[in-house]
């Protein structure tokens, strides 16, 4: 009711001025007030930091290791800035059990949606964590030792790459689809 009568006050005022030969003032252009811009936390950027950090460092770590089995030869100096001197020992044995098959590969696997996982900036010395992403093998064909394509694998899957913080440094200690069958979004497993 109150609505109603509000209202009809306000058309009845409009009306009498209109009646008067008067015309209700012209509205006055206002600026929209500025949005109240929130820094980020001193541990969001830190972590925003870390997960840049992370995933970069399991990128250069996937294609190093792409281009052993690519070749049969792991690029050991070059991993070795990515990766823990146990982790390049594991996958020079499977790279040449690999090749030993006559199996090679060709294109780059690709690492999508990362996210920290028991994560918490800053890191100290010895401080492990985990990256979880979608592993992207779309673009990455095993060819047999006729030169023939082999088939099947999945080419998107969960993988978690678990890091150790030691020299002021990321490197990558194990790397494997999680053990807890995690699932992502788009990330068929």
């Amino acid at each position: 009711m109150l609505a109603r009568l509000g209202s009809g006050l306000a058309l009845a005022a409009v009306a009498a001025l209109a009646l008067v030969g008067c015309s209700p003032p012209e509205p006055v252009a206002t600026t929209p007030a500025a949005e109240p811009t929130v820094e980020p936390s001193a541990s969001s950027t830190a972590e925003e930091q870390l997960l840049a950090d992370a995933t970069e460092v399991a990128e250069e770590f996937v294609t190093y290791v792409d281009e052993g089995f690519a070749t049969g030869t792991l690029p050991a100096e070059q991993i070795s800035d990515t990766a823990t001197p146990e982790l390049i020992e594991q996958l020079e044995a499977e790279i040449e059990a690999f090749a030993s098959q006559g199996l090679r590969t060709t294109g780059a696997s690709r690492i999508d949606t990362p996210s920290l996982v028991n994560a918490s900036p800053p890191l100290n010395d010895g401080d492990t964590f985990l990256l979880l992403t979608c592993f992207d093998t779309s673009a990455v064909t095993t060819f047999d030792a006729d030169d023939q394509p082999v088939s099947g694998g999945v080419e998107r899957q969960p993988r978690m790459f678990e890091f150790e913080f030691a020299g002021g440094a990321l490197r990558v200690t194990h790397s494997a689809p999680p053990e807890d069958d995690a699932e992502l979004a788009g990330c068929g497993s």
